[in-house]
């Protein structure tokens, strides 16, 4: 009988443990991709309001910042159920910290601070490069080089969507909010098929 029950705990932690880690079919990999699309989405949607709201000196700055960091979280959350706590926890040290440039880079853009403007500009390149390092570290499926590359772009892409916006070039801008789009959907694909390949090669 104890026999039995102990086999019994091992059948479930072993299935706990698979379905964790692995066991992508066609339907569950969708799932995950549209997961991080959405996420991804959000979270360039919500940099942008928060970008239009330095811009403006709006009142809603503290709660957009608020719902940007939320972001951060959901895609910590995603990280935490494939990767354990740990890897969610840099993961959301090294996302938080590219929100909080992002918001400080902005608002020297706006008060015409150009030291500081240049400064924050290094120190944000230097975080997507820590991201990617990061990321390819924990995953051989996700390559360095490349993250670095999209990361790159991406900042690129936003640096021309908010200098843009704030020089009144509207046009300009929302071409840059659409390749900033592209380039973030590209970021989900590519970290939804990473997982999938890491843990259907299990």
């Amino acid at each position: 009988m104890i026999l039995l029950v102990i086999l019994l705990v091992i059948g479930v932690l072993l299935w706990l443990f698979l379905t964790r880690r692995e066991g992508f079919d066609a339907q569950s990999s969708f799932a995950l991709n549209r997961q991080w699309r959405l996420l991804w989405e959000q979270h360039t949607l919500w940099t942008r309001t928060l970008m239009i709201s330095i811009a403006s000196n709006s009142a809603n700055q503290v709660a957009t910042s608020a719902r940007l960091f939320k972001n951060v979280s959901d895609m910590a959350a995603v990280m935490d159920r494939y990767f354990g706590s740990n890897v969610a926890g840099k993961f959301s040290n090294l996302f938080s910290a590219h929100v909080t440039i992002a918001d400080q880079l902005i608002s020297a853009a706006r008060d015409n601070q150009t030291q500081r403007f240049i400064s924050l500009k290094k120190e944000w390149f230097d975080n997507a490069t820590q991201i990617s390092n990061f990321l390819s570290s924990i995953n051989t499926y996700w390559k360095r080089d490349v993250i670095n590359e999209i990361m790159n772009s991406y900042l690129r892409l936003s640096l021309t969507e908010a200098t843009s916006y704030l020089n009144g070039n509207f046009d300009d801008d929302i071409n840059a909010y659409d390749a900033v789009e592209r380039e973030s959907l590209l970021m989900a694909d590519m970290f939804s098929e990473g997982i999938v390949s890491r843990f259907s090669a299990v």
